[in-house]
């Protein structure tokens, strides 16, 4: 957690109650919805931004990961964890 400056939430007991929450009018969570066509637009913009595999899991897996996309310019297939 402290390598990707995490935050822990707390979802009490029901299956959706972020939901609720955001649902309440409670603007300190609001739920966003982004296309499944527009994840490489965000990958190639959190790449810029420096956000890549290795400074969101910085382990061999994500290392791994990072050094396919990049030499190979194969797109990871599916959410990368």
């Amino acid at each position: 957690m402290s390598a990707q400056q995490s935050a822990l939430t707390i979802h009490g007991s029901l299956p959706d109650g972020l939901s609720a929450v955001g649902a309440s009018g409670d603007r300190r969570l609001v739920k966003i919805e982004v296309p499944g066509s527009a994840k490489a637009e965000i990958r190639k913009d959190l790449e810029t931004a420096g956000v890549v595999e290795t400074t969101v899991f910085p382990d061999l897996e994500g290392l791994g990961k990072e050094l396919r996309t990049n030499w190979t310019k194969e797109p990871l297939e599916g959410p990368t964890r």
